[in-house]
């Protein structure tokens, strides 16, 4: 199910219209490549606890951590808010799992060794 949603996942960012114009497809799992064009975005998944029961219902939980990269902070921070937009309150399907989400902290961060601004968004997804 967890490569099921990572892969929903990244069709769901790199399907937003506004992602779309900056990242141009530069969406990775992980980690960037070695000689990255920029901006692009990285995810991971960062918990996914067991499943929980409501009622009649059981959720399953996952947390992933979604990383704007850019060559500037301001770069960095305008694709963070692109994600935001899109996950804040998200209902909708990624491959062919039912999903609802939110954002649950965002923050912008430099890299000193790489020299790139990024700005980093974490977001919880129930299903």
């Amino acid at each position: 199910m967890a490569l099921t949603l990572e892969m929903g996942l990244k069709s769901v960012i790199t399907g937003n219209a506004p992602i779309a114009a900056l990242i141009s497809g530069r969406c990775y799992p992980l980690h960037l490549p070695q000689s990255p064009t920029l901006p692009a975005i990285t995810y991971r998944r960062i918990s996914a606890p067991p499943s929980r029961v409501f009622g009649d219902r059981a959720f399953t939980t996952a947390r992933y951590q979604i990383t704007a990269w850019a060559a500037t902070i301001i770069e960095a921070q305008t694709l963070g808010d692109a994600l935001i937009v899109l996950f804040d309150d998200f209902v909708g399907t990624m491959s062919t799992v039912n999903v609802s989400g939110t954002v649950l902290n965002d923050i912008p961060l430099f890299d000193d060794e790489t020299t790139r601004a990024a700005y980093v968004v974490d977001v919880e997804l129930w299903y």
